[in-house]
């Protein structure tokens, strides 16, 4: 079975501190290790990067539902995270007269 992630997107980079940089960003975690600890009574405490507006600064999670608040993240296989309104969205017939492509060549100027 194929991965479905791939490298292909990557840009290559030309020297050393382009190599790094990529490659810190490739290894970066989700979610950053110093902000989650352990409670003595094993449930998980997520420290929050700003407080909320009510004062809070850490939530406490059972172990479960911080997985499942987690995998939550996750976006479906398949699915575009970019979505185009207005005149970039692909049905607009404005689309081709804005965008680099040369599929705008034939359309109709403004």
């Amino acid at each position: 079975m194929a991965s479905p992630y791939t490298l292909a997107s990557v840009p290559r980079p030309s020297n050393a501190t382009n190599w790094s940089t990529c490659v810190a960003t490739l290894t970066c975690p989700p979610v950053a290790d110093r902000r989650i600890s352990l409670t003595p009574n094993g449930n998980i405490r997520y420290a929050l990067k700003t407080p909320h507006r009510d004062g809070t600064t850490r939530v406490v999670l059972d172990p479960m539902d911080f997985v499942a608040r987690l995998a939550a993240l996750v976006p479906p296989p398949r699915v575009n995270l970019t979505r185009y309104h207005g005149v970039l969205a692909p049905p607009s017939r404005l689309r081709g007269q804005i965008t680099a492509a040369s599929r705008g060549r034939g359309c109709p100027t403004i």
